[in-house]
């Protein structure tokens, strides 16, 4: 059947309208697929900034209250005679009310990096913990310094601050700020969702979760 002129141009015009049809919807897809993107960026922008506000909140309440500690007269006599008997009667009583705020490690080290006391755990120490950047960093500059670190007792916000004696410079006390629960706690009722922290492995970019508001993550990172 030979088709004639009109239907050869109904078949273009119909063919157009499709081809037409297609970019329109290629054209909306991308343009819905670029919205949905833009959102979730800023949602993820939103998140990342509440999540860095609480982290340099915790890091400078860590810092207000190792300066506490740092400071105190009687703390320091002890510390500089090497009285590790009377500086632990001494901090006890303040680390038991530090713990209220959320601090779960409390430590004086010496000069060299070695551990002196631990009121989080009192019968370990003398041993080094130089393995750790902030330690390596205070024991060359003896200046304050805050991170969220490792340590022996886990992942802490940590502040830590140079002690002195009439000038003399007789090593650093620390305070660390619990991470695996009153501060996904604190982001649980920021973000009013449950709330888990993972740490990254540098070596082959694994995630290992270190802390959640509930006992299993149903939607882990990779």
């Amino acid at each position: 059947m030979q088709i004639t002129l009109k239907g050869k141009l109904l078949i273009g015009i119909s063919g157009l309208i499709l081809l037409l049809v297609a970019v329109m919807t290629f054209n909306s897809y991308q343009k819905t697929k670029e919205i949905i993107i833009a959102q979730e960026e800023n949602h993820f922008a939103v998140l990342e900034n509440i999540v860095g506000v609480e982290i340099d909140n915790y890091l400078s309440r860590g810092e207000m209250l190792v300066k506490f500690v740092a400071e105190d007269i009687e703390t320091i006599k002890a510390f500089a005679d090497r009285e590790r008997n009377g500086l632990a009667l001494i901090v006890k009583g303040r680390y038991n009310a530090l713990q209220d705020e959320g601090v779960n490690v409390l430590q004086f080290h010496l000069p060299d990096g070695t551990s002196f006391y631990r009121a989080h755990q009192p019968e370990k120490y003398g041993d080094s913990v130089m393995f750790r950047d902030t330690i390596k960093t205070i024991v060359q500059e003896k200046q304050p310094i805050k991170a969220l670190e490792e340590g022996v007792a886990g992942f802490s916000f940590r502040a830590i601050e140079p002690v002195y004696e009439f000038g003399q410079y007789i090593g650093s006390v620390e305070v660390g700020m619990d991470v695996e629960s009153v501060f996904v706690e604190e982001l649980k009722e920021i973000l009013e969702n449950e709330v888990f922290v993972y740490t990254l492995t540098s070596e082959d970019d694994t995630a290992s979760l270190i802390g959640g508001t509930m006992d299993k993550d149903y939607f882990p990172v990779p």
